[in-house]
C-alpha cells in the first residue's frame, strides 16, 4: 500500500508500518481493487519516484 501512498515522503519506517498495519486490519477485494487502480496513474506519472 505505500507504493502509492507518498513512497518517497516521510519518515519510511514509521510509515511503511502503519500502512502494513492498515492493510492488515482492513483487508478486503475491494482494499486490493482501489491499491491496483491507483497504481496505474502512479507508475505512468512516476509519482514519488527517488
Amino acid at each position: 500500500m505505500w507504493q502509492v501512498n507518498g513512497r518517497s515522503e516521510g519518515d519510511h519506517d514509521s510509515m511503511y508500518a502503519q500502512l502494513d498495519l492498515y492493510y492488515v486490519d482492513n483487508w478486503s477485494l475491494i482494499t486490493d481493487l482501489v491499491i491496483v487502480a491507483r497504481t496505474i496513474p502512479v507508475v505512468l506519472g512516476r509519482k514519488g519516484q527517488y
